[in-house]
């Protein structure tokens, strides 16, 4: 996964399940969602919703 991104996920208490459950992957999806890369869409996604502050480049670099 990325560096950033877990960094904040921990920070704020965020769970990977919690981030798939939002992109509607089911239970058992999210580790196979968790071995690919997230999806143009679903970066935006995931920074709008979860993290505002922090900009696209950074979480995802």
């Amino acid at each position: 996964m990325y560096v950033n991104l877990e960094k904040m996920m921990e920070k704020k208490g965020i769970k990977e399940d919690e981030i798939f459950a939002f992109l509607g992957y089911k239970s058992e999806c999210s580790n196979e969602a968790i071995k690919r890369c997230f999806t143009f869409d679903e970066v935006i996604k995931i920074r709008n919703f979860f993290f505002p502050e922090y900009t696209i480049e950074y979480l995802f670099e």
